[in-house]
This record gives structure tokens, sequence and C-alpha cells, in this order.
């Protein structure tokens, strides 16, 4: 998240994200889900962008999607895990959200020492953390590159609308005479 930038600019950008990447979502629901993204993103110490992208990955901000294999919810959590994790309820956006919050801070600290951690710890959620540790790395398998390259393009649309969005706001600050806000 661009350190500058307040959790309502991040809010706010998050929120018009998830409605241009899906059509079917009202305002009020990506404001939910957007403030779930934070909330849950400033509790686990992680990235709010970092989390958003990969639901936006993994579910294009469907709460409602199961996968094949059983994975549930916007961020797609599996059943075992999201027990492991106390979440009673994967359906529910808040419990999800943390849920998948929690889990990618286990991982990126498992891979902590690692230059790679953060792709480690994508393929460990997309792929499970037993696969990684086995091939002690990411391997080249169920198209992780194609995922992990998935993540890190809405990781870098956000950081970009963010920025736009916070530039606007210091504009229009400094236009209706009250100067630019500081950093």
């Amino acid at each position: 998240m661009l350190k500058h930038a307040s959790s309502e600019v991040v809010m706010t950008a998050i929120a018009k994200y998830i409605r241009k990447l899906n059509n079917k979502i009202d305002d009020a629901k990506a404001n939910k889900i957007a403030k779930s993204l934070v909330d849950s993103a400033s509790r686990n110490n992680i990235d709010a962008c970092l989390l958003t992208a990969l639901v936006a990955r993994e579910s294009s901000f469907c709460h409602e999607t199961r996968s094949p294999s059983g994975a549930i919810g916007l961020a797609q959590l599996m059943p075992e895990t999201a027990t492991a994790l106390g979440i009673t309820d994967p359906t529910d956006i808040a419990q999800n959200l943390e849920g998948a919050a929690r889990y990618l801070k286990m991982l990126i600290e498992l891979w902590h020492a690692r230059e790679d951690a953060f792709e480690m710890a994508l393929a460990s959620y997309r792929l499970g953390p037993t696969l990684i540790k086995a091939c002690d790395g990411i391997p080249n398998i169920s198209n992780i590159a194609v995922y992990l390259d998935d993540v890190l393009a809405h990781f870098i649309k956000l950081q970009g609308l963010i920025s736009e969005i916070d530039n606007d706001a210091k504009t229009a600050t400094a236009k209706n005479g009250k100067g630019v806000a500081s950093k």
C-alpha cells in the first residue's frame, strides 16, 4: 500500500477497483468488501493491495464462489484451512477476508528469509505450503506463473489507482484554498 495514502483513499480505490472488475457488485457491497479488506489487512499487518490483488485473482470479488475443489468465498479458502484459522462461516465476507489475511500473513512469515518470500507465499496460498516445501521452491505446474503474474498485475493496477485518487484529492484540496495535504 502506498505509505502516504490515507486508509480512506485506499478503501475508495479498492471499492472502485472491485466495481470495475465485477460490474455485478453494487456500491454498498463494494464498499463493504473494501472496508473488510483494509481492516483485515491492517489487523494482520499486511498490505491491503496485496490482499486485494489475491482476492481479485481468486474470485473476482464474487463472495458466493465455490471452486470444484471446494474452496469457498472471496479468498477461496479451503474448508480445512478456514477451520484451522478459526473461521466459522467462510461464506461471510468479513470472516473469509480475515481468514485470508491471517493465512497470507502466516505464509509470508513462513518464507520471510527468502528473497522471493512474497512469491513463495502466494504460490503456497494457491498450491499449499506442503507442495512448495517439498519442491523447495515454486514448481512449474498448474499455471502457477500465470497466477503469480495475475496477482502482480492486480497489485500494480491497485497501486496506480490509489496514486490517482490520492493525487486527485490533494489537487482538489489545493484548489479549495486549503493547501496541499502533507504526506
